[in-house]
């Protein structure tokens, strides 16, 4: 009995969906099984494919960043890093570069009445503040001492966005009281 396209491809859907299980095994088996031409094929097709892989891993990582806020927050704190660094992290994660984790990045926030969940920009969303601007230290390598008192966990507090917009990079009271000048 001839099928047309369509029939075929609901046929296949079907057919995958009622032996998802088997059939993912057995895809696994054979990559396993032809490494060299798993490889291959999966290195000419993200060659030819690179717009439509592109476009899907940024719709993934949009929706990953609206709908889970743990993520959303590792991404802000390796780009707000990123940018202060300009580009002089060499490969390595945040979290090693600031000397604690995520989790406890959290914890401190929670401890200062910020929930993960709320974080973020608009309105009833909080930031990450700087209590000493980051404009105020002067740093272009992650070992340097500045670096490390910018980020520390000390220096960082939940702040309603709307707060941290007016605040901008001023401080709040002198913190290098020889440097005043009347």
């Amino acid at each position: 009995m001839a099928q047309t396209k369509e029939e075929k491809k609901i046929y296949q859907k079907e057919y995958y969906q009622n032996n998802k299980e088997r059939l993912n095994i057995q895809s696994k088996e054979y990559r396993q099984a032809n490494r060299e031409k798993a490889s291959a094929h999966a290195k000419e097709y993200r060659r030819g494919h690179k717009e439509k892989i592109n476009a899907r891993m940024k719709e993934y990582h949009r929706n990953k960043r609206a709908t889970d806020p743990k993520y959303r927050l590792n991404i802000n704190i390796s780009v707000a890093i990123r940018q202060s660094l300009k580009g002089n992290k060499g490969g390595r994660h945040w979290e090693t570069l600031v000397g604690y984790t995520l989790t406890q990045f959290e914890k401190h926030m929670e401890r200062l009445g910020a929930k993960i969940e709320n974080h973020g920009r608009g309105p009833g969303k909080w930031e990450i503040d700087h209590i000493i601007p980051r404009s105020v230290f002067n740093f272009t390598r992650p070992r340097d001492e500045d670096f490390k008192r910018c980020w520390a966990l000390s220096n960082l507090r939940p702040l309603w966005g709307y707060e941290n917009q007016a605040k901008q990079a001023k401080l709040e009271k002198h913190f290098q009281p020889s440097l005043i000048f009347n």
